[in-house]
């Protein structure tokens, strides 16, 4: 019969069953996190505390690993996906000095944290405690709020960078506008000049006007409307272009205005 209870402890903990913390002889209280077999820092096979948590995998990592950080406790990247914490106090999950490891596998939809914590010499402790159960589950429980805010914090700096970077093509736009409408300016000026200064044939110099000269100025004259059209062009296509990064500017601006009215 013990050999049977045995059995059926260790298959429910390898497909992760909840963990219960009792609270007294009578009463149990249901914590949050799993206890699930799996491959420890060393590829050797452990029990390990997890949580999964419907974020993107990567982000919850670096959220877990920027809290730890805020509060003193640095570790180093170790083995089979494992950041290593040795030889740390870490009261939130253990009131003496111990070993922490933390791997998070998952995708861009979720992922599962696995949480090991060693006396020393690879000595995992498991889920025999009741009150180091609770403890461990509240704070798995509390890396949620850590994790939301981790991400905002991402999005916000993406959101800001974005809309520095519509700003930033909005005044490149605008002062490529300003150099098309230099030249045109420029090109209308040498057009009046060339009008105002070019042969004019009639009946006093029909006759001893040269043909080259006439031929020069209406192939001058011919080549700066050319250049008004292709700048007009060019005008025209920089104004479309304007609108859509006023457009785009606006859009990013509102977003960011948003994106802070709902902080966290």
């Amino acid at each position: 019969m013990k050999k049977l209870l045995l059995t059926l402890t260790t298959v429910l903990l390898t497909f992760g069953v909840s963990a219960f913390a009792a609270d007294d002889e009578n009463n149990s209280e249901k914590v949050s996190f799993a206890i699930q077999k799996t491959d420890g820092p060393n590829k050797e096979g452990v029990m390990a505390f997890t949580k999964t948590y419907q974020y993107p995998a990567e982000e919850i990592e670096d959220a877990i690993l920027e809290r730890l950080k805020g509060e003193g406790i640095t570790g180093k990247k170790a083995s089979n996906n494992y950041y290593a914490f040795k030889g740390v106090k870490y009261n939130n999950l253990w009131n003496r000095t111990c070993d922490i490891y933390i791997a998070v596998n998952g995708s861009q939809k979720s992922g599962t944290m696995y949480l090991l914590i060693s006396t020393g010499y690879d000595n995992y402790i498991t889920d025999n405690d009741p009150e180091e159960n609770k403890k461990i589950s509240d704070w798995m429980d509390s890396l949620e709020e850590n994790i939301k805010n981790h991400l905002y914090n991402h999005q916000l700096e993406n959101q800001e960078k974005e809309t520095e970077e519509a700003v930033k093509d909005l005044k490149g736009i605008k002062k490529e506008k300003e150099k098309i409408e230099k030249k045109i300016a420029d090109n209308e000026k040498d057009i009046k000049t060339l009008e105002a200064t070019r042969t004019v044939v009639d009946e006093t110099n029909a006759n001893t006007v040269d043909a080259n000269v006439l031929k020069k100025e209406q192939k001058l004259y011919d080549k700066l409307m050319d250049k008004r059209n292709k700048l007009q062009y060019d005008l025209d296509n920089i104004n479309s272009k304007l609108e859509a990064a006023r457009d785009k500017f606006s859009s990013k601006k509102e977003e960011l205005k948003k994106l802070k009215e709902n902080r966290p």
